[in-house]
Parts: structure tokens; sequence; C-alpha cells
């Protein structure tokens, strides 16, 4: 069984996913994609 994130956030939407963790709106874990 592999896991999945629950959301992946582009490096330029950092502060988006950073808002989304602090609301308390995250259902599991996230990823920020830098490439």
């Amino acid at each position: 069984m592999k896991a999945k994130p629950s959301r992946v956030f582009d490096f330029e939407d950092v502060r988006e996913a950073y808002r989304v963790m602090e609301a308390g709106e995250a259902k599991g874990k996230m990823v920020v994609v830098h490439a």
C-alpha cells in the first residue's frame, strides 16, 4: 500500500500551503514540490 498526500502544492504556492496547514484544513500529509 502506497501513501498518497492529501494536497500537493507547487513551490510558488508555499504561502497557500502554510495557510491551509495553520487553518487546520489539511486532511493528511501535504507536499510542496520544488522543481
